[in-house]
């Protein structure tokens, strides 16, 4: 889990073949972050299959935190 600022972060990744199919976020608090956040940080890490990803307006912190703890989380493959 990883904490910053306005909450914390923990990511977990499924992958298949190589490549990463879910991405589920069994700890996930913010503050002062756009509702739905965290769906948009999910779809568009699983598009790039990868952490690197475009923050997101107005949420940067949390944006940066949830590359944190993806970047973590693939680091465990």
């Amino acid at each position: 889990m990883f904490s910053y600022t306005f909450g914390y972060v923990q990511v977990s990744v499924t992958k298949t073949n190589g490549k990463i199919t879910a991405i589920t976020l069994p700890n996930f608090s913010y503050t002062r972050a756009p509702y739905g956040i965290e769906t948009t940080l999910v779809n568009e890490a699983i598009a790039a299959q990868s952490a690197s990803i475009a923050n997101v307006s107005r949420a940067t912190y949390t944006s940066e935190a949830f590359k944190y703890a993806l970047k973590d989380a693939l680091a465990k493959f």
